[in-house]
This record gives structure tokens, sequence and C-alpha cells, in this order.
């Protein structure tokens, strides 16, 4: 099994699956399915020469959007998934990004796999008033935004920076650490 960035021989594979699963994926035009294989935000797992999964994501100005993850029906549960996933957190880590953000309907399963890769809950959200399905916000920190958001706490001092320190979930041993080289 390998993991490759898609090309245009994939859209109609892409195009297909995205059809066939549009309840779970969502919808995106063919055209900007297009401009994503175009600039390399389109991630496939292939195996014997067969597409088995895809990922698509955006590239923000502070982190990567997951706008749709699929993996076939008989290769699921065994970490296709997980490595597409990986392969976008390669990227997203070697482009400086802060972390992975993503929207699962409410109803999906796939909120399970987010979970369990560690992907934190953010917000509920509903997408439109004509569809009632709410959308669950997952976000993955990478250590790079982690750095970021540790140097903006520090810069706040006094009493806020242990309240936040205590809603991030940082130690004593970290603030005092980190005290001392801003001292310096």
């Amino acid at each position: 099994m390998s993991i490759e960035t898609a090309l245009a021989t994939d859209l109609s594979y892409i195009i297909d699956r995205g059809n066939k699963h549009s309840r779970a994926l969502g919808f995106l035009p063919r055209p900007q399915m297009e401009a994503y294989i175009a600039a390399g935000q389109v991630i496939m797992a292939i195996e014997n020469n067969q597409e088995i999964g895809f990922l698509v994501h955006g590239r923000g100005r502070h982190n990567f959007t997951i706008y749709q993850t699929f993996v076939e029906d008989d290769a699921r549960r065994l970490a296709i998934g997980t490595k597409l996933i990986c392969a976008a957190i390669d990227r997203a880590k070697a482009t400086g990004r802060e972390g992975l953000k993503c929207h699962c309907a409410a109803d999906l399963e796939s909120n399970q796999f987010w979970r369990a890769l560690a992907f934190e809950y953010t917000d509920t959200r509903q997408r439109s008033k004509r569809r009632e399905r709410p959308q669950i916000g997952y976000w993955y920190p990478l250590p790079i935004g982690l750095e970021r958001q540790r140097a903006a706490i520090l810069k706040l001092g006094g009493p806020e920076v242990m309240e936040a320190f205590r809603i991030f979930g940082y130690d004593q041993a970290f603030l005092k650490r980190a005290m001392k080289r801003e001292r310096k």
C-alpha cells in the first residue's frame, strides 16, 4: 500500500466516490476538485495499482483543513485512513502550520475515527438552515502550533498566564522553565 499525491487521472475515481457517498463526504464541485488535485492537495491511498481511498485538504494561513476523507468499505479498519491523516500531518508540519481541522456530521460513525486519532472537539455548528445535521468540529494541534500558543500566553503575564496554562493543560514545571528563558 502506498500514499501518493493525486494525479489528474485520479479525478474520475474521486468524483465517483464523492457522488456515491455524498451524504457522508459532502459535496465538492468538479472544478474545485480539479483545482485541489492541480495544487497537490489530494492524497491517495493505492494498493495493487487500485485506488482505495483519498483525503482532500486545504492550506489555510495557519492550518490545514481536511475537507474529505474516504476509504473503501473493504479497506477499512486496516489503518488506511490513519495513514492518509499521517500524510496530511506531515505536509502540515513541513509547511509550518499550527494544526489540522475538520468538521464531520454528528450522525456519522467517522466521529469515532477522529476522536481515536486524538483530534480534539472544538465546536458544534449548524451548516445551513435547510439541513438539520449539526457538524462537529475537530482540531489536531501540531508542535509548532503549541509553541506559538505558549509564546503568546507568556506575553500576557500575570494571572492570565496561570489561567491560560490551566485551560490548555500545561504543567507548572514548563511555566517556570519558560519564564526563566523569557527573563534571560
